[in-house]
């Protein structure tokens, strides 16, 4: 809901903005209401392109040529429908239809230039949507390797084993009088737990980091 709410606030901001820029001799409800009935032309442009054109041809297969030519046909396309709209419907009531054609070159610009601004707009909106995404899920892929290739490592050697060893080892060094040996291993023996057991939790106390120093 929440994102189809932001869509229907961007197209609402598009609809009176443009209506703000025409200079046309009707309300600025009619202007509104113009555009209204040309907006599904553009939603499906502008759709056509950010979900389809430039997913695939710019993030995923980067080819820049087919995305040229793909986006100026739907860009044709849309300016010609968009065109026909406007002149056999809506029947072009900013200017005098009497001496307005179909290919008047005012009001085709004016078509242009809207239709590019919302089409620019959307497409690096969802460009740098996708780029993010592409950006995270590379991210977490090089996270998951590094902790699959820790895991392995750690499952080389078993950590009990390591402690019994080193416990053994331990006291031996208290048999033999050898107290800094013994000192040592413990010591040794602490490190390993704590690298082994606890500290793989996002967070540990600052005093075990000390004591681990």
């Amino acid at each position: 809901m929440k994102r189809v709410g932001q869509h229907i606030l961007f197209w609402s901001i598009f609809v009176l903005w443009s209506s703000f820029l025409f200079e046309c001799p009707s309300t600025y409800l009619d202007v509104v209401w113009y555009n209204v009935m040309r907006l599904p032309i553009i939603v499906m442009a502008t759709y056509v392109l950010i979900y389809f054109i430039v997913p695939r041809y710019i993030i995923k297969e980067q080819n820049y040529l087919m995305f040229s030519i793909l986006f100026l046909i739907n860009f044709v396309i849309a300016t010609l429908l968009d065109r026909a709209i406007t002149f056999s419907v809506i029947l072009d009531f900013c200017f005098n239809p009497s001496t307005s054609s179909f290919f008047s070159q005012v009001p085709l610009l004016r078509n242009s230039f809207l239709l590019l601004s919302v089409m620019g707009i959307a497409s690096m909106i969802r460009f740098f949507k996708l780029y993010l995404e592409k950006e995270r899920k590379s991210h977490q892929l090089q996270k998951d390797h590094l902790e699959k290739k820790l895991s392995f490592l750690m499952a080389q050697v078993s950590p009990h084993f390591l402690f019994n060893a080193l416990n053994n080892l331990y006291s031996m060094s208290i048999q033999k009088e050898e107290k800094e040996i013994a000192v040592g291993l413990e010591n040794l023996s602490g490190i390993m737990h704590y690298l082994t057991y606890e500290s793989n939790d996002k967070l540990v106390p600052l005093q075990k980091e000390m004591e681990l120093l």
